[in-house]
């Protein structure tokens, strides 16, 4: 499945539509049961979540990416308060112009985990990567993250949790404000083979170089298919085999 190339209108612009009308480029769930294997939303633009926006419900994603879609708030993804369970997601290249470049938690109680995940060259002001509202939590378990800008890729007011994940920033810091929380993280750029924001993307190559930190980097009790504790990064972990 491919979603791509919806542009919605601002409603601060229009002035007759509702904020739900202008979410989720790509994707909008304003609420309900939503199970989603394999896909890619790319090339969109809203005011809110530019590839996908989620309000509620019960979220379960995997094996989706995320690539160049355009937002005000999160550049790849709103968040709501849904229950979001997300494994080996691919965001890149994604921008929000004020908050999220990637994902962005909305709510006090906005509540998102994402396991084997990868992140790459997204932008924005606050939150290259993510960002949220007080009150909010972002876990991240078996994440490669490799950012290249001025801002500090995970910047929220609320809580950001990271575990065994190898992620770096050549443009400058790491983590901003917020309560960073985790363990066995490896502050080193977890070497994608190729990823270039060229608006092509079908060319990218997320596969780890053979000196890679995230190899042998993520959950110590998951295998990869080849039978090695897992590496971070979406093509880690027993489900990597895209």
């Amino acid at each position: 499945m491919e979603i791509t190339g919806n542009i919605l209108p601002d409603p601060t612009e229009t002035g007759v539509l509702p904020a739900v009308q202008a979410a989720g480029g790509g994707l909008c769930m304003v609420d309900g049961t939503l199970e989603w294997t394999g896909g890619t939303v790319w090339g969109n633009t809203a005011q809110l979540g530019g590839g996908i926006a989620l309000y509620a419900g019960t979220v379960t994603m995997d094996q989706v990416a995320i690539a160049a879609n355009t937002a005000s708030y999160g550049g790849a993804m709103w968040i709501g308060s849904p229950t979001l369970d997300a494994s080996q997601v691919r965001s890149w290249c994604n921008t929000a112009t004020s908050e999220g470049g990637s994902f962005y938690l909305a709510l006090w109680n906005s509540d998102a985990l994402f396991t084997y995940l990868d992140l790459a060259l997204n932008s924005s002001p606050v939150g290259a990567e993510v960002s949220g509202v007080d009150g909010s939590l972002a876990s991240l378990e078996g994440a490669a993250a490799s950012g290249n800008s001025a801002n500090a890729l995970f910047d929220t007011a609320g809580v950001f949790r990271v575990d065994t994940s190898a992620v770096a920033n050549a443009g400058g810091e790491v983590f901003g404000s917020g309560t960073v929380s985790g363990s066995s993280v490896v502050l080193s750029d977890p070497l994608f083979s190729s990823v270039t924001c060229n608006d092509v993307v079908t060319d990218d190559d997320f596969t780890l170089q053979a000196t890679s930190p995230a190899i042998d980097a993520g959950p110590s009790a998951d295998l990869d298919v080849d039978g090695s504790r897992a590496d971070a990064g979406a093509n880690g972990g027993p489900g990597g085999a895209w």
